[in-house]
C-alpha cells in the first residue's frame, strides 16, 4: 500500500499495483507501507469481507467504487483460481487473502471493462454518427 496526495490535497491510501496510474495524473507519494505487519492478519483471514472492505480502493470515481463494492465474489474467484492453479502446478496454496487483495489490478481490471460495464454512457459525450447514404 502506498499514501499519496491528490491535486486536492488529500490524502489517501492506495494499492502498490495502481501508483504508476496515480501518478500519471498528478498524484504523488507520500510513504510506502510493505504491507500489513500485525499480530491480526489471521483475523483477516478468517474475516475475508473485513479484509476486502479495507482494501478495496476508497478513492476514485463514484462508478469506480461502486462497481468494487460489489464485486468481493469475483474478487475471491479470482484468488480461489490462483490457489487452484498453486496446486495444479505441484506447490501447496500460498497466497494469503490479504496478500492477493494487496497486490490485485483493480484500476486495470475496471479500465478493461466495456464503457457501459464502468457506467459510463458514451452518448452524453460523443453523439453516434449517423449516416444517411
Amino acid at each position: 500500500m502506498t499514501l499519496m496526495r491528490t491535486p486536492q490535497g488529500t490524502e489517501t491510501w492506495v494499492q502498490d499495483s495502481e501508483v504508476a496510474y496515480f501518478q500519471s495524473i498528478g498524484w504523488t507519494i507520500i510513504r510506502r507501507q510493505q504491507g500489513p505487519k500485525s499480530i491480526w492478519l489471521d483475523f483477516l483471514e478468517d474475516n475475508p469481507e473485513i479484509a476486502y472492505a479495507a482494501y478495496r480502493p476508497q478513492a476514485g470515481s463514484q462508478n469506480f467504487t461502486d462497481y468494487w463494492a460489489r464485486q468481493q465474489g469475483q474478487v475471491m474467484r479470482d484468488w480461489q483460481k490462483q490457489l487452484g492453479s498453486e496446486v495444479m502446478s505441484g506447490r501447496a496454496p500460498s497466497t494469503r487473502w490479504y496478500t492477493f487483495l494487496s497486490q490485485y489490478p483493480w484500476t486495470q481490471r475496471y479500465l478493461g471493462l466495456s464503457p457501459e460495464a464502468r457506467g459510463v454512457q458514451e452518448s452524453l459525450y460523443a453523439p453516434r454518427m449517423r449516416w444517411n447514404i
